[in-house]
């Protein structure tokens, strides 16, 4: 689901609670949750992860540089455009200015599948989890001042539903469980 699409849902009431990655840095997300009198609230924040797949030259490392990804294509998913705006929800946790090949996709799955026939790289949160990345993929840090926060939205002012709380332990369980940095 595309982060503007959530940020809707949320504001219209369809949905209680939305879920997002986003990038401190990104202002344009947090004027229009503000515009649309959304709440985040923070439940983690995390190094952006590197995905090569395990037979990328890249692969044994436990850290890189954006400089180390130059000479390496870059593939990535990418939500579409409907308004001028909508570039500022995009999935880019992290800006990528040094790729000089870059695979654009807009299905998430067909990334990881040409990630893997092409070699090429991707940037994520490193929330793969128990997801099927982990056994063909290697995840290292990628080395930048930048972070990706992980939070739910709300409307403001909005009491939670005995779901929504339940949901939401779930998830602050779930997180717990999971080795986050």
């Amino acid at each position: 689901m595309r982060t503007k699409e959530i940020l809707d849902y949320v504001a219209s009431e369809f949905c209680e609670i939305g879920v997002l990655l986003k990038n401190r840095e990104n202002r344009v997300l947090d004027w229009e949750m503000e515009q649309q009198e959304l709440d985040f609230h923070l439940l983690a924040t995390m190094r952006p992860k590197v995905y090569v797949p395990k037979q990328h030259p890249l692969a044994g490392k436990t850290k890189v540089s954006m400089e180390d990804l130059a000479p390496y294509v870059y593939s990535h998913y990418f939500q579409g455009i409907d308004s001028s705006r909508d570039r500022f929800f995009s999935e880019e946790l992290v800006e990528n200015t040094v790729a000089k090949k870059t695979i654009t996709l807009t299905d998430e799955m067909a990334d990881a599948s040409i990630g893997m026939e092409l070699n090429t790289y991707t940037i994520g949160s490193g929330m793969s989890g128990e997801n099927l990345l982990e056994k063909d993929y290697a995840v290292m840090n990628l080395d930048t001042h930048q972070r990706i926060e992980l939070g739910w939205i709300s409307r403001r002012d909005h009491e939670l539903s005995n779901f929504g709380k339940r949901f939401l332990t779930l998830l602050t369980e779930k997180l717990d469980s999971m080795q986050l940095d």
